[in-house]
């Protein structure tokens, strides 16, 4: 019996003993649980705090968005002005004279009258630049005259056309000198004598300058040309050539 009793009060020693130990770690850890401090909850937001940012942050988007737009517009100013000044401003054409050639000069003295006969047909050979980028050059129909001391002995037709932007145009006008003026002259008969004829080739253009049908610039273009004609080589050489625009 005591045996028995022995062996009882061992068994249960053993199954108090672990439970002893929870209840002092539970214990522990109650302790340790009351020593943290507690978390402070967030207060809730006031009602006219909350509105107040709200309206802070829509005035920062729509001045970040007003801003943003300024730039914008002074980005596209900027663009303008400087295509203004370089692509899309207006220049004027120039006419070119590139040489005056003779076709069919034949001369003579009638002996009666002591008058100097002179038939030739002056042939010039002109470029038209367009120096625009942007811009075409349209035309109507203009002349080339032939003067020989101020008068007119000869004139022809150029046609109308249209020159592109940044296109040059080159042109053969021949022209068909007026003999009954020429011989009308009193010049003629000491200039043949000379062997050299003074001759003046003009041209004028009348025209305007098209920027994308948004810009319309009306201009007049002249060119002048000295021109001597040479009798014993049968030549045509220019002296001088003066250019010049009228709006």
């Amino acid at each position: 019996m005591a045996e028995s009793n022995g062996r009882s009060d061992d068994d249960l020693k053993l199954a108090i003993q672990p439970r002893t130990m929870e209840r002092q770690v539970s214990y522990k850890e109650q302790q340790q649980q009351a020593a943290r401090p507690l978390r402070a909850e967030s207060p809730l937001p006031n009602g006219d705090d909350y509105l107040g940012g709200l309206k802070k942050r829509r005035k920062r988007r729509r001045q970040r968005c007003c801003a943003c737009c300024v730039a914008s517009l002074l980005v596209v100013v900027l663009l303008i002005v400087v295509l203004a000044l370089t692509v899309f401003k207006t220049k004027d054409p120039t006419i070119n004279v590139n040489s005056v050639t003779l076709q069919g000069l034949s001369t003579g003295i009638d002996q009666a009258t002591m008058k100097l006969h002179l038939n030739v047909t002056v042939v010039t050979e002109m470029s038209i630049k367009n120096p625009n980028k942007a811009a075409s050059f349209k035309f109507g129909d203009s002349t080339a005259y032939i003067s020989y001391h101020g008068a007119a002995i000869g004139q022809a037709l150029i046609p109308a056309g249209k020159i592109k932007a940044d296109k040059t145009a080159d042109m053969t006008v021949p022209v068909t000198i007026y003999t009954d003026v020429l011989l009308s002259s009193s010049n003629l008969l000491p200039d043949g004598m000379s062997g050299s004829v003074p001759i003046s080739a003009s041209t004028k253009l009348a025209g305007k300058v098209d920027l994308l049908h948004i810009i319309k610039k009306h201009v007049t273009i002249y060119s002048v040309c000295d021109v001597v004609i040479d009798l014993s080589t049968k030549t045509a050489n220019i002296q001088h050539c003066s250019r010049s625009v009228k709006m």
